[in-house]
């Protein structure tokens, strides 16, 4: 009402108003380009007056702040785009590391079963030839025995060798080394 004192009845926390005598003021809040109008108040030219250029100011702003986005959204994509291909690559690095380790065990185990299997061999010659005098029956568990020993290490039996010969590659689900 007007000539009461309102400043009397305002809560802790309202905002105090301005005093009747100041100028409007129209402010721009955000990132923008450098170079566009942020503020304008009333003056010696009042805002009124203004409409036009002000309203033709926020629509250039508008445009540049949206052209401005994209720009920052293309260089973001190109950061993350970079950042998963280098993650891609240290992924395929330590797979190629652990495949040549799976290779070379491969060649290990086979080295080993093949001993076992020359060792089999060696020891059926000797007692056909009559240098080892063993029981049949004993020579033929051992040499079960030891042949499914020299299978268990054999990469090909076991299986051990599929850990370089299909496994997936990173970030190509479904493709499979041959």
């Amino acid at each position: 009402h007007p000539g009461e004192a309102a400043l009397a009845h305002r809560r802790q926390g309202d905002a105090v108003p301005n005093p009747p005598k100041s100028p409007l003021r129209i402010e721009l809040l955000g990132a923008l380009p450098e170079g566009f109008p942020r503020v304008w108040e009333d003056g010696p030219v009042k805002l009124e007056t203004q409409v036009a250029e002000i309203a033709a100011a926020i629509v250039a702003a508008g445009e540049a702040r949206y052209r401005l986005s994209i720009a920052e959204r293309l260089e973001h994509e190109a950061r993350m785009d970079a950042w998963r291909e280098e993650r891609r690559q240290e992924a395929l690095a330590k797979r190629n590391k652990e495949r040549l380790e799976a290779l070379h065990r491969s060649a290990e185990m086979l080295r080993q079963a093949e001993d076992l299997r020359a060792l089999i061999a060696t020891v059926s010659a000797a007692i056909e030839k009559g240098h080892r005098n063993l029981d049949p029956l004993a020579f033929s568990e051992w040499q079960q025995w030891a042949a499914a020993e020299a299978d268990r290490l054999d990469p090909v039996i076991s299986g051990q060798v599929d850990e370089h010969l299909t496994q997936e590659m990173p970030s190509e689900p479904g493709r499979q080394l041959r």
